[in-house]
């Protein structure tokens, strides 16, 4: 049976999840989603530096 998780990200910043998962489980699963939107922006950030 597939799981789901939803992340809600508010005007100022609050993230808000509706979860089946334990508590432990999502915060392993928002710390992963958070190193890898950390890394794109860094890719992100180095591609605007070299267009400049």
């Amino acid at each position: 049976m597939a799981q789901k998780i939803e992340i809600e990200v508010a005007d100022d910043g609050k993230i808000n999840t509706n979860s089946n998962f334990d508590l432990a489980t999502t915060i392993v699963i928002l710390e992963k989603v958070k190193a890898k939107l950390v890394n794109r922006t860094k890719i992100s950030k180095k591609g605007q530096e070299k267009e400049d």
